[in-house]
């Protein structure tokens, strides 16, 4: 039997961040093994607990979800990362990213992480 994947849920919205814990609670092969509520916090939370994957949100407080997972991806580079934006404006959206090299899952909605700790696989449902 195989490990759990360990994901850090990381969105300044306290009622949405709890309802993705939830809902990743339901599945058998995930484990939430922490949250954060903020861009500084997901990179403290990141450093304690090595999670295999971060749900990261784009717009948080603070240092934002961009930059953190710029930080994140270059300090913890086994470390997953998917980011969280309600944004439907494809161009702002773009624009966020502006200089910034994608992830080679960014066009995907099946993302493979084989350099991980442990490989996984993440499905992402809209």
């Amino acid at each position: 039997m195989s490990e759990n994947i360990c994901i850090l849920v990381a969105h300044d919205h306290p009622l949405f961040r709890e309802g993705v814990v939830h809902s990743l609670a339901a599945e058998s092969d995930f484990t939430v093994v922490g949250q954060a509520s903020s861009g500084e916090d997901a990179l403290s939370r990141a450093r304690d607990l090595l999670p295999d994957v971060i749900l990261l949100d784009i717009g948080m407080r603070g240092r934002g979800g961009i930059v953190a997972a710029e930080k994140i991806t270059t300090a913890y580079p086994a470390t997953g990362i998917v980011m969280l934006t309600v944004l439907e404006d494809e161009d702002k959206l773009a624009g966020l990213f502006q200089g910034r090299s994608p992830s080679p899952c960014a066009e995907r909605r099946v993302c493979t992480r084989s350099g991980a700790r442990r490989p996984f696989q993440i499905q992402i449902t809209v």
